[in-house]
């Protein structure tokens, strides 16, 4: 791995005009935000396991598969990004990037020729899930659930062992996650907790029940609900209780989940369910608007802006021809922002201060006119002066 290729770490960049990153290595962004890209380690540069399994295939049927390896760390390249994210644009991560897909497309061609376009792609990556493996046919949960099984990555393979029964391939006696598990290679119930409470958080389910899902499913048990008892079901979103959510949303918009399960003595889950599926509420925060406008004043800006519009439409204006202006105060004393305030200090100090910007410090307001193309003036506003219709006009 060349050592001059810079990091990719500093992320891309989003100009102010624009909602699409550039990713230039030596681009400083002077006019626009970063935005960040993927560096997490993908796969260890001394981990063997790809070349692990072309061995075992190897000696256990006699083939030598194609192997194409990334030992770059993705802080330097993303070989699984467009090349333009990936890369950075430096020439020697492209040269890289280049070559490592032009291995692929000479093993995938070489398969078409050979074997008429039937072979395997094992994409192997680590992740920082858990320690297990996760093995991927392109079908979501719900689609397991519901028998959806009608396009999956494994087409090839289903049509010559599981021909007659599509299932038996994927989730069946012939499926890869079965041969896991048959040669003791699937989850315990240890391990299963710890990823659900790291995913859902610390109580959400005990080890005693996960332990319970894993008999019933070893089993055939397709499902984790009960089983059917006799008696009453204790309904708890009942009608009564939507009601009375219902009640105390319109008393108390602003009620919280939580205040309104104490009240009723239900759970938050049942409260929530009620206020998103029975009434699709959902909680947002106040919209901020610079100020309070009467309708009358709210209709007098619509028609101004529609008779702009209709002067723009009907060709007497042209959009480069309007110019707009903005007001901005301007404080004498310049402070730090807070990251640009950061500072390395020794465990024993103490951060240094510096006092925030003062409501009556001195300043200068400063109106900038600007047109499509750029400001057209930028005036300073004497000391004194109030900005009015009549100011602008003279």
């Amino acid at each position: 791995m060349p050592e001059d290729v810079p990091d990719r770490t500093i992320g891309g960049c989003r100009r102010a005009n624009s909602t699409v990153c550039s990713f230039q290595f030596d681009d400083p962004c002077s006019d626009g935000v970063r935005c960040s890209v993927t560096t997490a380690q993908d796969f260890a540069t001394a981990d063997r396991f790809a070349e692990d399994v072309a061995d075992k295939l190897n000696q256990t049927y006699g083939i030598i598969p194609f192997l194409v390896v990334a030992k770059w760390n993705r802080k330097k390249i993303d070989f699984n990004r467009e090349m333009s994210e990936a890369t950075f644009n430096h020439p020697e991560a492209i040269k890289s990037y280049r070559s490592y897909h032009d291995y692929l497309e000479e093993a995938i061609a070489t398969i078409e020729r050979k074997f008429h376009g039937q072979g395997l792609l094992l994409d192997v990556h680590q992740h920082a899930q858990g320690n297990y493996t996760m093995v991927g046919t392109l079908l979501t949960g719900a689609q397991l659930n519901r028998g959806e099984l009608s396009s999956t990555s494994i087409e090839l393979l289903i049509r010559s062992s599981c021909s007659q029964n599509r299932s038996e391939c994927i989730r069946g006696s012939k499926a890869f996650g079965t041969f896991l598990e048959s040669n003791e290679l699937g989850l315990t119930v240890t391990q299963i907790h710890d990823e659900l409470t790291t995913a859902y958080g610390q109580g959400y389910v005990s080890h005693r029940t996960v332990a319970r899902w894993v008999h019933r499913f070893s089993n055939e048990r397709k499902s984790i609900e009960d089983n059917p008892r006799s008696g009453r079901p204790i309904i708890v979103i009942s009608q009564q209780n939507i009601d009375a959510v219902q009640n105390l949303v319109n008393d108390d918009p602003h009620i919280s989940i939580d205040f309104i399960a104490i009240i009723l003595g239900i759970s938050y889950g049942s409260v929530d369910t009620i206020l998103k599926q029975h009434f699709g509420l959902r909680k947002i925060t106040s919209r901020w608007v610079p100020h309070q406008l009467t309708n009358e004043q709210r209709q007098h800006r619509v028609n101004i802006c529609l008779e702009n519009l209709q002067k723009i439409e009907n060709g007497p204006w042209k959009l480069c021809d309007i110019v707009t202006s903005d007001e901005t105060w301007i404080y004498h004393r310049k402070i730090k922002s807070k990251e640009q305030s950061k500072a390395w200090v020794k465990k024993d100090e103490s951060s240094s201060t510096q006092v925030k910007i003062q409501q009556f410090e001195k300043k200068t307001m400063f109106v900038i006119f600007f047109m499509t193309n750029g400001p057209v003036l930028i005036h300073e506003v004497s000391f004194g002066i109030s900005t009015n219709a009549i100011y602008y006009r003279d």
